[in-house]
């Protein structure tokens, strides 16, 4: 006979997978959109990293295609991460394919498939017109978004922006209304400018423009490095030690698992006796946001 604490942590577990999907995916949902390097056919990889492990890496392969009778960027990424939570291992793999319009890097249409162990979610944005059509592919229920002239959809056009608005002249800060994919709404976020570095990835060499994002929404803050001269992403860092960099092959075979405990428990420093029975807590406490997804 199965006893009450032993569904409690396996109802504690089974919520914990959950938690985290949300957590790792909304954490590095940019790496599902991550943008090209070179212009033709190639894999370009990005490593992620949390608290210092590397747990994962992103691939992404580039071509030229005609879709409707348009010229477009077709971009297919693949994330994968190896994570751990309360004495659980699973793996998070990402799936997405995104259709660019090459000139301004806006996506139209952009596909994601969602796994991590037995949770599976799915997602569907097609642009058509001036509307944005959200489709949840696993549960849920679509929407539509007005998208204006001045929403931006996909990494890859927001990064040319910045680097028109940021690079070389004297703006310090600015605001920009963003079509969040996973989300399905469009929400604005405040970039500031932190200054410019040289940085050095893969064995080459950027000038890299620095810039602190704040969503005002969800509170989550990121740091970007830019590369000024093809406008793509060189390095972030995100909430609670996470980061992702360019990086080579190599990385494929060097990834770790990473606990993900510390991400989900808090330490108190006090005993707290019979936790099961506990009916109310009240607890005061410093949080700082790491990210959301709006999901059924």
């Amino acid at each position: 006979m199965v006893s009450k604490k032993e569904v409690y942590m396996k109802n504690l577990k089974n919520r914990c997978l959950i938690w985290l999907l949300v957590l790792s995916i909304s954490v590095f949902s940019c790496g599902v959109q991550i943008q090209a390097v070179q212009a033709e056919a190639e894999k370009i990889f990005h490593a992620i990293e949390m608290k210092g492990v590397l747990c994962g890496y992103s691939e992404t392969d580039l071509s030229n295609v005609v879709k409707d009778g348009k010229e477009m960027t077709l971009e297919q990424s693949k994330v994968f991460m190896m994570l751990s939570a309360l004495g659980m291992s699973f793996n998070t793999e990402v799936k997405s394919t995104s259709y660019m319009d090459p000139s301004t890097g806006r996506a139209n249409d952009v596909k994601i498939d969602i796994e991590q162990g037995q949770v599976k979610l799915g997602i569907k944005v097609v642009v058509e017109g001036n509307i944005a059509h959200y489709s949840p592919l696993m549960g849920g229920k679509p929407k539509d978004e007005k998208l204006t002239p001045d929403v931006i959809f996909g990494d890859t056009q927001l990064f040319k922006q910045l680097v028109k608005d940021f690079a070389g002249g004297k703006l310090e800060k600015k605001t920009y209304k963003n079509l969040e994919v996973m989300e399905g709404e469009i929400q604005e976020s405040t970039f500031t400018k932190a200054g410019a570095e040289k940085i050095e990835l893969a064995g080459e060499n950027y000038d890299a423009i620095v810039l602190e994002q704040l969503n005002q929404k969800t509170g989550v803050k990121i740091k970007w490095w830019i590369d000024t001269k093809t406008s793509h992403m060189l390095k972030a860092n995100l909430p609670n030690g996470r980061s992702l960099y360019l990086t080579d092959r190599s990385v494929v075979d060097k990834i770790k698992i990473a606990d993900m405990d510390e991400a989900i428990i808090a330490r108190v420093n006090v005993p707290i006796a019979d936790y099961q029975a506990i009916s109310y807590m009240k607890v005061k406490a410093n949080v700082e946001p790491t990210g959301s997804v709006s999901y059924t």
